[in-house]
């Protein structure tokens, strides 16, 4: 299940991308709307993609939270 919720944003952010491209192919809208659409698309493919790669990775041990105030010792 897990799987499926992290690919579900890049699935849907790459969907409405091939919807943009079908609108800058048949010309539908504004050149400039569709362009700001597009690469605003691609970014968030990207960000989703990385997120999905990085969420299946085991844990750096670098990237530990640290609160410097805690009474807990480490």
């Amino acid at each position: 299940m897990r799987i499926f919720i992290d690919d579900l944003p890049r699935n849907k952010a790459a969907q409405s991308l091939y919807w943009i491209e079908l609108f800058e192919e048949a010309m539908i809208g504004d050149l400039d709307q569709r362009t700001l659409l597009f690469d605003e698309c691609n970014q968030l493919v990207a960000i989703f993609t990385r997120i999905g790669k990085t969420s299946k990775q085991p844990p750096s041990p670098k990237s530990e939270f640290r609160n410097p105030n805690s009474e807990i010792s480490s």
